[in-house]
């Protein structure tokens, strides 16, 4: 399994970070994010499904076990 390390200095550097994250990982599927409670992964998830257009609420990773959301284009978003 690869890494890949971004990052941000501040809440203004997620929407660069997360447009760049969905050009790098393109076509994979799953993608796993560690981080300490705190650091922003809620987020930066949260960006990264709106520049997926997911439109629905969406909620903290690290107390679900799964959340699901759809995209404009019938995606689904897990």
């Amino acid at each position: 399994m690869s890494r890949t390390k971004y990052i941000a200095k501040s809440e203004d550097d997620l929407k660069g970070i997360a447009q760049k994250m969905i050009n790098d990982f393109g076509a994979k599927k799953v993608i796993l994010f560690y981080g300490e409670m705190g650091v922003g992964k809620t987020t930066l998830i949260k960006i990264l499904c709106q520049q997926l257009g997911v439109h629905e609420a969406t909620n903290s990773p690290t107390f679900s076990i799964v959340n699901e959301y759809f995209s404009d284009d019938n995606k689904t978003i897990y």
